[in-house]
């Protein structure tokens, strides 16, 4: 499918979140500030500034690297972009993207959230829901995070959370905010069996 036909026959979701309602079952028809799973980093951003942004976040394996551009001139619906892509692959294919919105105010956050996962409940009304609520999050005591989850039969999946930091993490830099994550299944399976075993 080519950019232009992406672009015709996208609509926007509450003003945060582009997709195809007529393409759910795969998620390379979905979009996050024009860019999709399976699309190369190099058609939105130069290999030097991917490069210098880039790191290994993971403790147990460094097969996907990550690297998050915020407040670009390009974005109209995110405050911030981060992109997940293989060690060594030199077209810098996008495995993994997630949209960040950031917000003072939680209660907004969750707001946004039921409003974008109600609307995907309606997209999506075959996809696997997982609505895991509120959870302590494992990095910090007083930190919370709030998912709900939707798995294609692919295991391909679209995740929606808000994060609601301590106020430490918040000192130190952490901002919460809202993500919406698209995913393909080979970064599913890294996640699960490899990134933190």
């Amino acid at each position: 499918m080519t950019k232009f036909m992406k672009k015709l026959l996208r609509i926007l979701v509450l003003g945060l979140f582009l997709i195809t309602p007529s393409w759910a079952d795969d998620i390379r028809d979905l979009a996050i500030e024009d860019m999709s799973i399976g699309d190369s980093m190099l058609d939105y951003f130069s290999e030097k500034k991917i490069r210098k942004g880039s790191e290994a976040i993971y403790p147990k394996s460094d097969k996907f690297f990550s690297v998050t551009f915020s407040f670009e001139d390009k974005f109209k619906f995110y405050d911030g972009v981060q992109f997940h892509y293989k060690k060594n692959d030199k077209k810098y294919m996008i495995h993994s993207i997630t949209g960040q919105i950031y917000y003072e105010d939680i209660q907004k956050c969750k707001k946004e959230m039921n409003k974008i996962v109600k609307e995907f409940s309606e997209m999506f009304p075959n996809t696997k829901k997982i609505e895991e609520g509120k959870r302590e999050h494992t990095s910090e005591k007083g930190s919370f995070v709030y998912s709900t989850f939707f798995i294609f039969d692919s295991t391909d999946s679209v995740d929606v959370k808000c994060y609601d930091w301590s106020k430490k993490l918040n000192d130190g830099g952490m901002k919460d905010g809202l993500g919406v994550y698209i995913s393909n299944r080979e970064y599913n399976y890294f996640i699960v069996n490899e990134a933190y075993k």
